[in-house]
């Protein structure tokens, strides 16, 4: 061994995660990509009202479409809300629906009301909606104490629309381009005004946030102050005292009152109206042509620093300390438990070189890169291990220990042995010469498995026992790329195919899969994270296979490897545009 350095913190580095957005349209199930409006009932369904399409309810998995057919009094629906008894209301530019999640039942009134935007329900159980502007007509808004309704209107201010209505310390506020309060049997107007007020959303401390054009305001009865100059808000939700803005530009802004925390920019690139956090936590927006879009960060999230250069990450490994080993093409970093960041010394072969492979075996790290070197670090110092001649130029593919022993895999011929306790290559294993070798796995029980190309697109898998005899050969149809042996099956994979073996050798399944597999893990029983090179990271159970909702973005879509860190039920996916964690718990 030669060269020695320690692994180096970075001072002040914050390592953090983001979530992931969906985006659904008609291609969905959505029935208008023109929303007006989000809601969540009782049950955790997300509701969405569309300009022309009626409205939908999504409930994880598909879209459930009402229009006029099943008894909506218009498919323009501008609100929804649940009443105390669990029924939905729908305002359209029609009058009121009522769903009681069987029937849907039109609400017979004797004026022709067009509502709006707002709708909410008060302490005791009343509904409040908004209506539309009404050329000739005051402003109003309608109230259902539970038999009847109720319209209550402003004096003057004929062809004003209400755009928000909300219960806050006990008193309606109904805002639009003038702002109102409800009391007694009028509407008057507040004693402040903001320019075209879009959104209204009550805080816990018996105040109200209001988005309008000049920025994001903090409202009571008597007083205005402006707590964000963030303008073209079209939307805000308050939730654990955090404020959410939608914007015009398509901008999710959070904000938690000494100043905006952070930032998103949505798939949606103008936003309208509908701005909702559900009860898992998920932010959901929508846009009027732009759909709707669903930003989650509590199972999938993507690693970000700004210490850390863009650049594809190769391999990742979870040591028994909870530290997190990341390879990528411009050197090796770490992320310890407490979330400090580690970095491999400036001017070390490491801090420069491609790091394709890692494994973590006897509180010892090795370290294979793309020219072939090996490197070994414990207790955070960096060793240079003396590598395989046969691999100088060549890249490490793959590392694994194997009951004490550490092999190797390169990409090209003749290139497989073994690093420790000894340097050596190995050209045979019993009589089978071991000349390509595409994949490597440890063997449940002790021993490996090992694949080796054929002459076509099939090859041969092999299965070594602990004392080095062969007791198992497998002969694939197709190419094999990765090899995982969990406790009653081996799973293979190649490209476009996952196949799985019982131990009698006989083969169980085949699953079809988008892209050539590249890193196969076992989270829980019979629960495989599959990853591909241009498939994005697939879910399998049994016979069925499901891709997560990784980002739409190329990169994202090559994963090359993935690390399972147990104590914490998350997966870290490697892939070209860096890191990903998957909370499985």
């Amino acid at each position: 061994m030669t060269e020695s350095a320690n692994m180096q913190e970075v001072a002040g580095a914050r390592v953090r995660g983001r979530g992931v957005w969906e985006h659904f349209t008609v291609l969905d199930g959505l029935p208008d990509m023109r929303v007006e409006c989000l809601s969540e009932d009782s049950d955790g369904g997300i509701w969405v009202g569309t300009h022309d399409g009626g409205a939908a309810r999504f409930d994880g998995e598909r879209f459930v479409c009402y229009s006029t057919e099943d008894g909506l009094s218009s498919d323009s629906v501008y609100s929804i809300t649940e009443d105390k008894s669990g029924s939905l209301w729908f305002a359209t530019n029609r009058g009121l629906t009522r769903y009681d999640g069987t029937t849907f039942e039109i609400l017979d009134v004797s004026l022709d009301y067009s509502f709006l935007w707002g709708s909410c329900m008060d302490e005791s159980g009343d509904l409040w909606f908004g209506l539309d502007r009404r050329p000739g007509r005051p402003a109003g808004v309608v109230r259902w104490d539970g038999s009847d309704l109720e319209l209550i209107e402003a004096e003057g201010s004929e062809g004003i629309s209400i755009h928000s209505v909300a219960r806050v310390s006990g008193l309606l506020m109904a805002i639009g381009h003038i702002s109102y309060s409800v009391q007694g049997k009028k509407l008057l107007v507040l004693p402040w005004q903001l320019n075209d007020a879009r959104a209204l959303a009550t805080v816990d401390d018996g105040t109200a946030i209001v988005a309008a054009e000049g920025g994001i305001y903090e409202v009571s009865a008597t007083s205005v102050e402006k707590v964000s100059s963030e303008g073209g808000a079209e939307s805000v939700v308050v939730r654990d005292g955090k404020i959410w803005a939608s914007t015009s530009d398509g901008e999710i802004a959070e904000f938690d009152g000494q100043g905006y925390s952070q930032k998103r920019q949505s798939p949606i690139t103008s936003l309208w109206r509908g701005v909702q956090i559900d009860s898992r936590g998920r932010l959901w927006v929508s846009g009027f042509g732009g759909g709707v879009c669903c930003y989650d960060d509590s199972i999938l999230r993507l690693l970000e620093t700004d210490e850390m250069p863009d650049s594809s990450v190769l391999a990742v490994e979870v040591d028994t300390d909870g530290t997190t080993w990341i390879g990528t093409t411009k050197g090796l970093w770490a992320v310890l438990a407490d979330g400090r960041l580690l970095a491999s010394p400036q001017g070390h072969g490491l801090s420069s070189a491609s790091v394709t492979s890692l494994c973590a075996t006897d509180g010892e790290l090795w370290v294979g890169s793309r020219n072939g070197l090996v490197y070994s670090i414990q207790t955070m110092t960096i060793r240079s291990r003396d590598s395989p001649p046969e691999l100088r130029g060549l890249s490490i593919a793959q590392i694994v220990a194997v009951d004490g022993t550490v092999y190797y895999r390169g990409r090209g011929p003749n290139s497989f042995g073994t690093l420790a306790p000894r340097l050596s290559q190995v050209q045979e294993i019993g009589e089978i010469p071991i000349t390509a070798v595409t994949a490597l796995s440890n063997r449940t029980g002790g021993g490996f498995w090992l694949a080796l190309s054929g002459a076509s697109s099939d090859s041969r898998i092999i299965g070594v026992l602990a004392n080095g005899t062969i007791d198992a050969v497998l002969n694939c149809e197709h190419s094999t790329t990765t090899l995982y042996d969990s406790d009653d099956r081996l799973w293979i994979g190649g490209t476009n195919v996952l196949s799985t073996v019982d131990r009698a050798c006989r083969t169980e399944r085949v699953l079809g899969i988008v892209g050539m597999v590249s890193s196969i893990e076992e989270i829980e029983s019979e629960r495989i994270l599959v990853g591909t090179e241009g498939g994005g990271l697939v879910c399998a159970v049994g016979e069925t296979g499901t891709r997560l909702p990784f980002p739409l973005i190329p990169q994202y879509q090559a994963v090359n490897d993935i690390s399972i860190d147990r104590q914490s039920r998350r997966a870290i996916i490697a892939t070209n545009a860096g890191i990903a964690w998957f909370d499985y718990g």
